[in-house]
């Protein structure tokens, strides 16, 4: 029997607008807690509900919250990785079906206890994203020192997008964005590892556990095994 001025409705501290194309939209507006302290009043496309403390939790987020804090703009998508020290040879690794070679400065597969660490890079985090720029005097003397780490996203199987970052201890800095990019140590640390350190010590150039059939040639005669 209250009036939508007394369940806080008539000024909505959240609105909430789901748009679904040309199917219309879901609104839901978020008004005064109610009294078990676990709910709010809401009204629901126009019907009278009552939500959880959670959903309006999650709503009240401050924006800087929502921003995502996945480094790289195509995770999934990335088929090269190519990093330059400031000292010393890099190594530039490509992705090859479930698995990674490496390219230069040697030839050779990825070990795959090096590759956990390599897909660990490509799926870094930001341990915080500011919203403010650098000074300019430190963001020259950042892109004129440190590491050059570049990735290289294959998008919809066609094109290539570029994505690189200068490396300053635990800091990166996007040449396409404003502000300097704090990172965890733990998801840097195959940069820390040389061409020889990366490569596989396997003899064989494939995985093992895809081989159907073995042949040994001995004195006696050709041996061959089939899984």
């Amino acid at each position: 029997a209250r009036t939508d001025a007394e369940l806080g409705l008539a000024e909505p501290r959240v609105d909430l607008e789901i748009r679904y194309g040309d199917q219309g939209f879901y609104h839901l507006a978020i008004g005064a807690r109610h009294s078990n302290g676990m709910s709010s009043f809401a009204l629901r496309n126009g019907e009278r509900i009552l939500v959880p403390r959670s959903i309006v939790e999650l709503l009240e987020r401050p924006s800087s919250q929502w921003r995502d804090h996945t480094v790289l703009r195509w995770p999934l998508q990335v088929i090269e990785v190519k990093w330059q020290p400031a000292e010393g040879a890099g190594f530039t690794a490509l992705r090859t079906g479930q698995g990674w070679e490496l390219t230069e400065p040697v030839q050779s597969r990825v070990d795959p206890i090096r590759v956990r660490a390599l897909d660990r890079l490509i799926g870094m985090r930001a341990a915080s994203l500011p919203s403010d720029a650098p000074p300019p005097e430190l963001r020259e003397r950042l892109l004129a020192a440190g590491g050059i780490l570049q990735f290289t996203s294959l998008l919809e199987g066609k094109t290539q997008r570029p994505q690189t970052f200068h490396v300053h201890d635990s800091v990166l800095l996007d040449v396409d964005r404003a502000y300097l990019l704090p990172t965890y140590n733990e998801d840097l640390n195959v940069l820390a590892y040389s061409a020889e350190e990366l490569r596989s010590k396997s003899l064989l150039s494939f995985d093992p556990s895809h081989i159907a059939s073995l042949r040994v040639h001995l004195e006696a005669g050709p041996v061959e095994l089939r899984r």
